[in-house]
């Protein structure tokens, strides 16, 4: 029995074969879409469309919009589902993560911009990470 979006964000646990014959909105090519393309492929489940859009902005959009069901880091989205544009599913399937990292070359000089910004993003990824 296929789930519509609507009922999939009712479902206590849903896995990859709930997938089946969703329209799916994608990231460009990443680690975590690639886990969760496959984790489809492995349970068999075959999406009824994919559109790929390089703006996660644009993703989040068309969700709401109810075009689609996306996989996005839940750190891009907490607004949204905070203000109740957006669910969160209880995904069952392998775990998706990705790592943020922040380099920079140690014997460059730094801007005090650049020094502020590095250190935010180092708290950011601290707190949130």
């Amino acid at each position: 029995k296929q789930c519509t979006a609507a009922t999939l964000s009712k479902k206590q646990k849903v896995y990859p074969i709930d997938l089946h014959e969703q329209r799916l909105l994608l990231t460009e090519d990443c680690d975590y879409r690639y886990a969760f393309e496959h984790s489809l492929t492995q349970a068999g489940a075959k999406p009824r469309s994919k559109l790929e859009l390089a703006d996660v902005e644009a993703i989040k959009k068309c969700v709401m919009a109810g075009l689609g069901i996306a996989v996005l880091p839940e750190i891009s989205i907490k607004r949204e589902i905070t203000e109740g544009h957006m669910i969160k599913i209880n995904w069952m399937g392998p775990c998706l993560t990705t790592k943020i990292q922040l380099f920079w070359h140690k014997n460059k000089w730094m801007s005090p911009a650049l020094k502020a910004f590095v250190d935010l993003t180092e708290e950011y990824i601290l707190l949130n990470g």
